[in-house]
């Protein structure tokens, strides 16, 4: 969900696959400032944060497999204790969702304060194309794909003609709102729709928001959020999930760690593996015993409702940390490339997995994890090389800051 950008490289000279998703490497000048947002504009010297290449792809493997896996553990040949774990864990990773935004938020934040340091102002057109050009191609052969399969597969769950017009204007979160049921093949994408509705606004908040008004407009939208899940409790969970507003604090936050890191640059210590790992274990750990449950798995309290504040806070925890490392295991060149076709994977697991469970037997998940993990994985490669990476060289022409992947 973007799902989409992963880390920055800048550099002098272009690099041939560059993304978007990269974030510009925070300026010492800037910091010394004591600004945020502001300042001159950073060097060109090389900068790569392959930890969040990373991340993203953790965040796809856990919305995977709460996709997958059963979430009672009824019939789970494990102790009690383990189900307890089973029953907590399977649910957070629908979490995975809320580190997509968090992450999106941080890349394009910084990214956009890059430009507008650099140039003196933020090229909203050339932010449109470049999102357009990433983020349309893959999105609309799903949908195809998911229009055109879904009656084969899931006939039950019917694509009607005001589901379809919802995902073609990049609405579809709010289809669930409308009660509207999508196939899994095309209701994946509603993560997309969110991303989508926050890329239209956002470069022109950063326009307009400068220095300190910016941090005060991030703090007002965490309030936001959070208000309007309680007050949104009076409706059924799935709209309470479903709305785009309801995720204000996800992308505050985010935003709020890239001005933190550009305004105080800082090294990786001996604790920021473990807060990385902590804040990735307290999702799970929040599930069971704050007893929170993401709006839209079940009739939600205000109190659940308000609380996911707690799952925000802790992706950007994640986040932050993951941003301070050059090395180690989330560094490993096999997990960031496989975080730089996240987008893919993401949009095909919910196509894929509806394809695997029409066949076999999706009450018995394992023979359904080989099948469904490789399809998505090998159409998701695929997908990378031969399909998303023409548009990803067109996109490059559009770029205001070079960006790129090792």
């Amino acid at each position: 969900m973007n799902l989409h950008p992963p880390g920055l490289r800048l550099r002098s000279l272009p690099r041939p696959h560059g993304e978007e998703s990269r974030t510009a490497s925070p300026n010492p000048k800037l910091a010394a400032s004591g600004e945020f947002g502001g300042g001159r504009a950073p060097s060109n010297s090389a900068f790569y944060l392959p930890a969040l290449d990373t991340l993203r792809a953790i965040a796809w493997f856990t919305v995977f497999c709460s996709h997958l896996l059963p979430r009672d553990a009824v019939s789970i040949p494990v102790p009690g204790w383990a189900k307890a774990v089973w029953v907590a864990a399977v649910p957070a990773g629908t979490y995975g969702v809320t580190l997509f935004f968090v992450l999106s938020s941080f890349l394009i934040t910084s990214l956009l304060l890059d430009e507008q340091a650099r140039t003196g102002v933020i090229d909203i057109r050339a932010f449109y194309v470049r999102r357009v050009l990433r983020i349309w191609p893959l999105y609309f052969a799903i949908l195809a794909l998911g229009t055109l399969i879904s009656p084969l597969v899931t006939p039950s769950v019917p694509v009607t003609g005001q589901v379809l017009f919802r995902y073609v204007t990049f609405t579809g979160n709010l289809a669930a709102v409308a009660g509207a049921a999508a196939p899994i093949s095309i209701g994946i994408l509603w993560s997309v729709c969110v991303e989508e509705q926050f890329y239209l606004c956002w470069p022109w908040v950063l326009r307009i928001f400068r220095g300190r008004a910016m941090v005060a407009a991030c703090l007002a939208m965490i309030g936001m959020g959070a208000l309007v899940r309680y007050q949104m409790t009076a409706h059924s969970s799935h709209f309470v999930w479903g709305h785009s507003l309801t995720h204000l604090d996800c992308f505050a936050l985010g935003a709020l760690v890239a001005l933190w890191v550009r305004r105080s640059p800082a090294s990786p210590t001996r604790a920021t593996p473990m807060l990385i790992l902590l804040g990735l274990l307290g999702l799970p750990l929040a599930e069971h015993v704050l007893h929170l449950r993401m709006p839209g798995q079940h009739t939600t309290t205000p109190w659940e409702a308000t609380a996911y504040f707690v799952m925000a806070a802790l992706c950007a925890l994640v986040v932050w940390q993951a941003a301070l490392l050059k090395g180690g295991l989330l560094c490993n060149g096999l997990l960031t490339g496989l975080g730089k076709r996240t987008y893919g994977l993401y949009c095909f697991h919910g196509l894929v997995l509806s394809i695997a469970w029409h066949f076999l037997d999706r009450w018995h998940f394992w023979p359904v994890a080989a099948p469904a993990l490789a399809g998505t994985l090998g159409l998701a490669f695929l997908s990378y090389r031969f399909y998303e990476m023409p548009f990803l060289r067109l996109k490059r022409r559009f770029q205001k800051v070079e960006s790129g992947g090792a």
